[in-house]
C-alpha cells in the first residue's frame, strides 16, 4: 500500500494487476511512502488512519480475470525472476509466499503442469472467482484498468492535479507469457465461463466472441455473492481480528 501525504492519496496494491509498476513509480516520483504492507486492503488502512487521511484519493488496480489467471500459470510455470525458490521470500522468512501458493508452483513447476490441469487446480468445482477488490471498490475513488494502465494512471495524476513527470515504466513482467487466450482450449472454456462470468459481467468484461454465448445461472450469481462475503470476513479475522496471528491459516488457507 502506498501513501503520499503531500498530495493526499492512497493506492491499494491488487495483485496481478502493474501494482509493482504503480507502486514504484508513485515511490520514485510523486512522493509516495510504503504503509503497511503489500496488498493491504482498505480496512486495515482505517484502523490506523487519521481522520484527515480517511479524506485521501484511494485508488486501484483491476484486471481481466482470464488474463490474471493465465500470468499467474506462466509465472509459476517458468518461476517468474526466481521468486518461489528464492527463500527470502518465503512467508515464514518475511516474504509473501505462503506454502499454499509454494505448492501451487511445484504443481506446475516441477510436474509440468498443463493450464487446463491448473485451473482445475486452482478451481476444483466451478466456485465463482473474486478478489479483494470486490470489497476495496467502494471505497475507491478511481479504478485503473490493467488494460489501460498508462492512460488511467495519467487520469489519476490529473484528477490528484499533479504533472506527470515520465510515461509509466512497466517493470515486474511476466516474461514468456502469450496473448491469454492460448491457454483456453475448448476443452476448458464453458469451465472457465463458469468461474470466471459473474466478476466479469460486474465489471464489464466480455468473454472472446469466438467463445460460445454462455448465461451466467442464478446459482452461480448466488455463489458469487457468498463467496466475496466469506472472502470480505475472512480477510478481516485474518489481517486485523482474532486469527491475525494463527500462522496454519496464512500458510495454508491465505
Amino acid at each position: 500500500m502506498i501513501i503520499s501525504h503531500k498530495f493526499k492519496y492512497l493506492f491499494i496494491e491488487i495483485p496481478q494487476t502493474g501494482s509493482t509498476s504503480i507502486s514504484e513509480e508513485l515511490v520514485k516520483n510523486y512522493y509516495g511512502q510504503n504503509i503497511l504492507h503489500k496488498h493491504a486492503h482498505y480496512f486495515e488502512f482505517e484502523k490506523i488512519a487519521t481522520k484527515e487521511e480517511k479524506e485521501y484519493f484511494v485508488f486501484a488496480g483491476l484486471r481481466n480475470p482470464l488474463d490474471e489467471i493465465a500470468s499467474l500459470y506462466v509465472k509459476f510455470k517458468y518461476n517468474h525472476q526466481s521468486s518461489f525458490t528464492d527463500k527470502k521470500n518465503y512467508l515464514k522468512y518475511g516474504g509473501w509466499i505462503s506454502k499454499r501458493k509454494l505448492k501451487r508452483f511445484n504443481f506446475v513447476y516441477e510436474k509440468k503442469t498443463s493450464f487446463k490441469a491448473f485451473l482445475k487446480k486452482l478451481y476444483p468445482v466451478p466456485i465463482p472467482y473474486s478478489n479483494g477488490l470486490d470489497f476495496n471498490k467502494k471505497l475507491c475513488n478511481f479504478i485503473m484498468r490493467f488494460e489501460n494502465l498508462n492512460e488511467d494512471f495519467s487520469k489519476v495524476l490529473k484528477i490528484l492535479k499533479i504533472p506527470q513527470i515520465r510515461p509509466l515504466q512497466k517493470i515486474n513482467i511476466t516474461s514468456h507469457k502469450k496473448d491469454y487466450l492460448f491457454y483456453y482450449g475448448q476443452d476448458i472454456i464453458k469451465y472457465a465461463k463458469k468461474i470466471f462470468g459473474p466478476f466479469m459481467i460486474e465489471w464489464g468484461y466480455k468473454f472472446p466472441e469466438t467463445w460460445p454465448n454462455y448465461k451466467v445461472s442464478r446459482f452461480s450469481w448466488i455463489t458469487y455473492k457468498i463467496m466475496k462475503k466469506i472472502r470480505f470476513f475472512y480477510a478481516i479475522l485474518t489481517k486485523n481480528g482474532i486469527l491475525r496471528n494463527i500462522r496454519f491459516l496464512k500458510e495454508w488457507i491465505g
